[in-house]
């Protein structure tokens, strides 16, 4: 019984070498292996990915969509805590979040207390 490996060789080459059928599923498998992720092969569970806690000013910039003077504005105001970790000024990325859920808040609540211009009433006649 032939697999569907030397099958598909012997097709393509018109002729069947057990040697070559093997080194093709060998070549195959390596390559499979190396798409895959750093997983054990019968493994439940997805790949971890590993967000970090601690952000440097320049991530914490893209993090928020912002520019990097920007945040530095902020930490020098005092509006998001950070601290030195090293030679490097590092910043908690759940300070972050609670950062925008803060502006978050104040834009509804100001969005709320908007005085709204009387729609204008057409008099039909």
């Amino acid at each position: 019984m032939e697999d569907s490996l030397t099958n598909d060789n012997h097709v393509k080459t018109g002729k069947y070498d057990g040697k070559k059928a093997v080194e093709v599923r060998v070549a195959r498998q390596s390559k499979e292996a190396s798409i895959r992720p750093g997983l054990p092969e019968h493994s439940a569970s997805l790949p971890a990915f590993i967000v970090p806690r601690l952000l440097r000013i320049q991530d914490a910039a893209k993090y928020l969509s912002a520019t990097i003077w920007q945040v530095e504005m902020l930490l020098r105001e005092k509006t998001i805590p950070s601290f030195v970790l090293g030679k490097r000024r590092v910043v908690d990325r759940l300070e972050l979040d609670q950062y925008v859920e803060r502006r978050n808040a104040e834009a509804k609540a100001a969005a709320e207390n908007v005085p709204r211009k009387p729609e204008r009433v057409d008099k039909g006649g």
